[in-house]
């Protein structure tokens, strides 16, 4: 779906084995760079959801309909109102989940990347589609950038799973503490 982000083919032919992680040691590397690279794709995720946000309020700001900029209409406004709501949370949680990997607050990492994990793989994608939205037939076209950032954004939020799959995997993680 996201041209931008392709994946690529690595042949090891003859290359010589040299062993990363003794065996039977792998799954707390594994968790480590799962959590690590979750956190990571929830701020991208934030960023692309602003960037949206953003080109959204200024074509808002901008654009005119019966004499007056759309923005100033409540189908519009309040659109983006709860996009910038949506955004807020969303950003808090990453910032949570990146401190806590960042400081390996173990205690802590796998409830914070859970939460921002299941948090902006339902609110990227939808503060897009309402940036869209707000843009009209513009907003989807190829000339626009829009319609990349959704498809980022919908990119983040299969990655391991949907928001489903990290709310029981935050709930799991609750329950059992």
């Amino acid at each position: 779906m996201d041209t931008t982000r392709p994946y690529s083919e690595l042949t090891l032919d003859g290359t010589p084995a040299e062993v990363v992680v003794a065996p039977g040691r792998a799954r707390p590397v594994l968790t480590a760079v799962r959590q690590q690279t979750a956190a990571l794709l929830a701020c991208e995720g934030v960023g692309v959801m602003q960037r949206a946000l953003d080109t959204a309020v200024a074509y808002a700001k901008q654009r005119e309909q019966f004499g007056k900029p759309i923005g100033s209409y409540q189908g519009v406004s309040y659109q983006l109102a709860d996009v910038y709501t949506d955004l807020q949370l969303a950003r808090s949680l990453a910032y949570r989940a990146a401190w806590a990997v960042h400081t390996g607050a173990e205690e802590k990492t796998e409830e914070a990347v859970a939460a921002a994990s299941a948090c902006v793989s339902e609110v990227a994608p939808s503060g897009c589609e309402r940036a869209i939205q707000a843009l009209g037939g513009i907003g989807f076209t190829w000339e626009n950038a829009l319609q990349r950032w959704y498809k980022r954004a919908q990119w983040i939020a299969s990655w391991e799973g949907s928001a489903t799959n990290w709310r029981e995997e935050l709930a799991s993680w609750l329950l059992d503490a």
